[in-house]
């Protein structure tokens, strides 16, 4: 990967001026300037990209299939809970795809089982941090400030 591009995944601004003043911070390391700048910004894109990661992992059952790999999460763009497990072939449940379709983790979770999934493995930390996510203010997405709503048209 190239110098930009991990400085773009870093979060380090494209200007000259921002990458030249990020780059400065390590002058005064004199012959591992460049490898301790190259660690740092791959330190600040994982903590970046672990900020971001909304997803969970839990287990699915449905008719006695499992998926220990399902995700249960937040989108603050959709600003909905969103519930993906793959029991193998075409048996799947995708939920959350629309904006605010799911605003409770009770609502999306009650919706699985209606459908007759099953979740398990929760945790009380990963449900916390959920809720304190979903209660924070979110931003219309750029679609909705284009004029989108992310919701079915209807006829």
């Amino acid at each position: 990967m190239s110098i930009g591009k991990l400085e773009r995944r870093a979060g380090i601004g494209p200007s000259h001026g921002e990458r030249l003043a990020y780059w400065m911070q390590f002058a005064h390391i004199k012959d591992n300037s460049f490898p301790a700048a190259v660690a740092d910004l791959k330190a600040r894109i994982i903590e970046k990209e672990r900020r971001f990661d909304r997803r969970h992992k839990i287990t699915v059952t449905h008719k006695g299939e499992i998926d220990h790999g399902a995700i249960i999460g937040f989108d603050p763009p959709l600003r909905t809970f969103f519930l993906q497990a793959f029991m193998g072939g075409f048996k799947e449940i995708w939920l959350g795809t629309l904006l605010e379709e799911f605003t409770s983790l009770e609502a999306i979770i009650e919706n699985a089982r209606a459908q007759g999934y099953s979740v398990a493995d929760m945790l009380k930390d990963m449900i916390i941090e959920m809720t304190k996510l979903a209660a924070q203010p979110h931003p219309p997405s750029i679609g909705e400030r284009l004029g989108s709503s992310g919701k079915p048209a209807r006829t």
